[in-house]
């Protein structure tokens, strides 16, 4: 009689185990999508906290409600992670009701799932946005684009993609299809994928203000001009063999745009062009071009680390921007709508350069994009969110 007890014991023993386990697996499902969500909202410099209990719900448990509690550290309390702010800790737990157990007097047991979620760099770095026009990325025949990191093409058209030249990538990724895939030097060359979006989407601009610190700015000549961040009215406009040297900081182009034509020379290190538009200043493109040379840098750190070009996301101009110079450039190259015409020369080798814009054309010939983020505090401006325990 005994014997059978005990072996009715440890059968509602297994149950109940067996049980919890299942529940638990559950419960890690939904910390692990809960911690890489806060550490995405992290990553956006949103709060960490709602993002983990909305996606913690979506798979189940609702912070506070059936016992459920959901606590979010950043940064991480324990693990090897402890202290480190650029990881986001999830913790689950929950009462589970107890079947056999009960008559042991546990009417209970805690179950308690942990989660650690961080940011690494975006395996991409040039990415194009629209999702239905053909050439989206278009390669010119007889040219040749060397990458270090992921290419990606949101288009579905069926030549999202059109090669004329060299394309080299780790992968190349399409939405919809391409053409001459033959001179597409790729470990991966994958179509049918989905859709990524815009890596930049949650980029804050910089504030505009309410005046004009500088009106038409024209630097013409052989004049040797150093210019300050400010709101530029009517834009920059630079020719005829100037020399023009940036200090650190934003340039607002509030209309006008950006020109630097005939053999001008532009320098800057810590940079941000953000290129919108102005009451009674129309909205003007990029031009860099005819033999020019710019050496421009992003800044380091701050809340647009690693962004050269900004242009306004409410911006709707055919008008290309054409970027086509000798020199370097450090930073992103974003235009989420509109067209970028790309013939930079980089004849400096530079640690990194970001494309994302709405249709890139490339001309270029032997260009290499470099992907070390090293010199940027946070890493590079796209990242992803990854599992770490």
């Amino acid at each position: 009689m005994f014997a059978m007890v005990v072996l009715i014991g440890f059968v509602a023993l297994a149950t109940d185990v067996g049980v919890m386990w299942s529940e638990r697996r559950h419960m890690q499902t939904a910390a692990d999508a809960a911690a890489v969500a806060a550490a995405t909202a992290l990553r956006n410099r949103q709060s960490t906290s709602p993002a983990a209990d909305n996606v913690a719900a979506l798979n189940g448990f609702t912070n506070g409600g059936s016992g459920v509690t959901i606590t979010v550290n950043n940064p991480p309390l324990s693990g090897i992670y402890t202290g480190n702010a650029q990881y986001v800790e999830v913790i689950i737990a929950q009462p589970e009701t107890t079947y056999f157990l009960r008559a042991l007097g546990y009417n209970s047991m805690n179950v308690s799932t942990r989660a650690v979620s961080g940011a690494m760099n975006g395996r991409a770095c040039l990415y194009v946005l629209n999702r239905t026009v053909s050439s989206a990325l278009n390669l010119d025949g007889g040219n040749s684009l060397t990458s270090n990191c992921a290419v990606m093409v949101d288009s579905s058209n069926s030549t999202a993609l059109t090669n004329g030249g060299t394309l080299a990538a780790p992968s190349v990724g399409v939405v919809g299809g391409y053409t001459g895939g033959a001179g597409i030097h790729a470990q991966t060359l994958k179509t049918g994928i989905a859709p990524l979006g815009d890596p930049l989407a949650y980029l804050q601009p910089p504030a505009v203000g309410g005046k004009c610190d500088h009106t038409n700015d024209a630097i013409h000549g052989t004049t040797a001009v150093t210019l300050n961040p400010g709101v530029y009215c009517g834009g920059i406009f630079i020719n005829d063999s100037a020399k023009v040297t940036l200090n650190p900081g934003n340039y607002i182009l509030e209309g006008g745009g950006l020109t630097v034509h005939d053999f001008a020379t532009l320098r800057g290190s810590g940079v941000t062009f953000y290129n919108t538009q102005g009451p009674g200043y129309a909205y003007g493109p990029i031009s860099v071009q005819d033999l020019v040379t710019i050496v421009l840098s992003a800044p380091t750190s701050g809340p647009l680390a690693g962004i050269l070009f900004f242009q306004d996301r409410s911006i709707s101009s055919t008008n290309p921007n054409i970027i086509g110079a000798q020199g370097g450039l450090t930073g992103a190259l974003y235009f989420p709508t509109t067209r970028l015409h790309f013939s930079s020369l980089q004849t400096q080798s530079v640690a990194y350069t970001i494309i994302v814009a709405d249709t890139v054309s490339l001309d270029i010939k032997g260009v290499t994009i470099n992907s070390d983020y090293s010199s940027l505090a946070d890493g590079s401006p796209i990242r992803s969110s990854v599992l770490y325990e």
